[in-house]
């Protein structure tokens, strides 16, 4: 079949038929943005009235005494609420042992080191400590676990008391660290 229309013309075609579908598009959208704008203004009307419903209320109660059934209500949550602040308060000056820290000595145990107890404390001056007692094979297990303690940035101070050494096998022992 023979092509009759000139390329130019075709391109021009091309261009207008373009143009009538974006034409259309925006129609199509500005009619739905109308009709939606319509359906919604009953619903748009009707919540703006409850909310000035709702407002006026909330003034007109705002400006009314409590009855005494609500004010011992309210009595007994401030009571409460200066209760938890206390409780609270109290809270934030505990000390407590991070699963980091215990995490970092458990690490450093050695095969021939058994450990019973780990205790923290806060002494009066605000100085915390930590406790570790337990039990070594050896002297020189007992050695490489403080050296290895006393290495850690985690600890300032690590005190390995000299009466731990008495004895050369089964050591009962207590490590006192300080942490950082």
């Amino acid at each position: 079949m023979i092509n009759l229309i000139p390329n130019e013309e075709k391109k021009k075609m091309a261009k207008d038929f373009y143009f009538r579908i974006v034409v259309m598009f925006f129609t199509v959208l500005s009619l739905s943005l109308i009709i939606g704008s319509f359906a919604l203004l009953p619903s748009y009307m009707l919540s703006s009235e409850k909310q000035k419903f709702v407002k006026q209320r909330l003034d007109l109660q705002s400006y009314m005494p409590l009855p005494a059934s609500s004010q011992d209500v309210l009595d007994v949550a401030r009571s409460l609420n200066t209760k938890f602040k206390i409780i609270d308060d109290a809270n934030e000056n505990k000390f407590d042992v991070s699963e980091r820290v215990i995490k970092k000595i458990v690490a450093k145990k050695t095969p021939g080191i058994k450990i019973t107890q780990i205790s923290y404390k806060t002494d009066n001056f605000g100085e915390k400590s930590i406790s570790i007692r337990g039990s070594a094979t050896s002297r020189d297990t007992l050695l490489s676990f403080s050296q290895s303690l006393d290495k850690d940035s985690e600890f300032k101070k690590v005190d390995l008391p000299i009466s731990n050494f008495i004895k050369g096998s089964d050591i009962q022992f207590f490590i006192n660290l300080i942490p950082s």
